[in-house]
């Protein structure tokens, strides 16, 4: 007997996980956030900047999960990848 396994549904949902890095030595936050399809496929990261959970607004509909503590540098590296709506 073999079974088959179905694969997921989409409904197009994006997820997303906060990272907070703390403060650089100018006192900017460093944030921003992991953005992942709702299969768990990672699609980039949104920088924070200055303009707090606006930046993370300005995609549409994302449902922020979870704020991680992180280091500057991992969040550096993550800034490498930019999320990039695709139409």
């Amino acid at each position: 007997m073999t079974t088959t396994i179905a694969p997921p549904t989409t409904t197009g949902r994006l997820y997303a996980i906060k990272l907070n890095a703390g403060r650089d030595g100018n006192g900017a936050p460093l944030r921003g956030w992991i953005v992942f399809s709702e299969v768990g496929v990672l699609l980039g990261f949104v920088d924070e900047g200055l303009e707090g959970d606006g930046a993370l607004r300005a995609f549409g509909d994302i449902v922020n999960l979870h704020t991680v503590p992180t280091t500057p540098g991992f969040l550096r590296a993550c800034k490498r990848e930019p999320y990039t709506p695709t139409a």
